[in-house]
């Protein structure tokens, strides 16, 4: 008679046992050797020039920078945004602020304004009133209205007719009266001749 082997449980156990210990022993191991270092590259955003200029009575300021009459250039990331203050004297008010030649007015709200970073270079251009301006617009009115005076056409100087017209219409008496003269001297010429022709008749 031959007898049925059973399964060997203990052998199975054990293999497993050997099998798992040998897995850990080698991540331990792995992980003495050295880290696995991962490397991440961060790309930082470009920059470019935002070139500012004020002009007339008042400032434009940037941080701790004040722009009076004069230009500054500051460099803006494309991923970040530039506040500005706008700040004209007492008495006056900005005429225009251009970006890049258009007008951006309509983005100031309590003499700020904000400009956003662009793949390009900017220009910033703020004007401010000014009372030379002013004066020198009264003084170009004041040559404009002096060469108009100027160029005015002259009155000219009409004759004046009145006597003539006067003299037109009334009849000229002295010649007449010249001519009525030399009747009369005619008329007594005659009658000398005949009275002088008549007396010597007589006397013949």
């Amino acid at each position: 008679m031959t007898k049925k082997r059973g399964i060997n449980y203990i052998a199975i156990i054990a293999v497993l046992c050997v099998t798992t210990i040998f897995s850990v022993l080698s991540a331990i191991a792995v992980y003495a050797q050295g880290e696995v270092i991962v490397n991440y590259e961060v790309v930082e955003a470009s920059s470019f020039q935002v070139s500012i200029t004020a002009q007339g009575n008042g400032h434009v300021k940037y941080k701790a920078q004040k722009i009076s009459n004069s230009s500054f250039a500051a460099m803006l990331k494309t991923d970040e945004m530039m506040t500005l203050s706008i700040n004209p004297d007492a008495g006056e008010k900005i005429e225009s602020i251009t970006l890049d030649d258009v007008d951006i007015s309509n983005k100031i709200k309590d003499n700020i304004v904000t400009i956003s970073g662009a793949n390009k270079p900017q220009y910033l251009k703020v004007v401010f009133s000014s009372n030379n301006n002013n004066n020198n617009n009264n003084e170009n009115n004041n040559d404009n209205n002096n060469n108009n005076n100027n160029n005015k056409p002259s009155e000219t100087l009409k004759p004046d007719n009145s006597n003539n017209s006067q003299n037109a219409g009334s009849p000229n008496t002295s010649d007449n009266t010249k001519i009525l003269m030399y009747v009369i001297l005619a008329i007594l010429s005659a009658v000398a001749i005949i009275v002088i022709s008549k007396k010597q008749r007589k006397d013949n």
